[in-house]
């Protein structure tokens, strides 16, 4: 329970000190709680079984971070796809180009979540898990990052 504390800490403290265009985006909370909860599931599932994890909870997890990886792309691309037809509309212009990059960023993020879920879920695989930790983390700040910044570059 100790290793869990210090993780959900260590994304907490990370989390905070995001700038404040990321830490006020609801989609920051969201990629926040998702990589937090994943993580300390992985900690968590490795600790009540250290050498042969059950194969279902592991077949649950990954079916689980598909389809949360799925259904918070849905709603980024609806959304963005609708506020570049608006606003193609409001200047009497159609940006294909703009609707394209939108959809672009929107596949981005969600393959970034999935790939980010399943590094997170992988990681109880693995028996030298500390050492695997820090690739897991880094992969993720990275994501969050790129991927925000990229949205709020487009919209």
């Amino acid at each position: 329970m100790f290793h869990i504390y210090k993780s959900v800490r260590k994304e907490i403290f990370f989390f905070l000190s995001l700038p404040i265009p990321v830490s006020v985006t609801p989609y920051g909370y969201i990629l926040f709680l998702l990589s937090c909860s994943v993580h300390c599931l992985s900690i968590y599932v490795h600790y009540l079984f250290p050498i042969y994890p059950s194969l279902c909870i592991i077949y649950l997890s990954i079916y689980l971070s598909i389809y949360l990886s799925i259904y918070l792309s849905i709603p980024i691309i609806l959304l963005s796809c609708y506020l570049f037809s608006y606003l193609a509309q409001s200047v009497h212009y159609l940006s294909i180009c703009s609707l394209s990059r939108a959809v672009f960023a929107s596949i981005y993020l969600s393959i970034h979540l999935s790939i980010d879920a399943s590094l997170c879920l992988s990681v109880y695989i693995k028996p030298f898990i500390f050492l695997h930790i820090s690739y897991v983390h880094l992969s993720i700040y990275l994501s969050i990052y790129l991927s925000i910044y990229l949205s709020l570059y487009l919209f």
